[in-house]
């Protein structure tokens, strides 16, 4: 997956290519699995939504 992300940011850098990503972990828990550096990426990448179930809260 790293080498995806990777191979991703280098074609949102050179080409601005988008790329579309969903998961249900935390920034923290991103952070823990792929390192700060892949996180930072991902930060520069995309725009994080959060959605709230009022249920279930955050």
């Amino acid at each position: 997956m790293v080498e995806i992300l990777q191979g991703r940011y280098d074609l949102f850098v050179s080409k601005r290519m988008l790329t579309r990503l969903t998961t249900n972990l935390s920034t923290p828990k991103l952070e823990s699995i792929y390192s700060n550096r892949i996180r930072s990426q991902m930060k520069e990448m995309f725009n994080q939504m959060a959605f709230y179930d009022k249920n279930r809260g955050w």
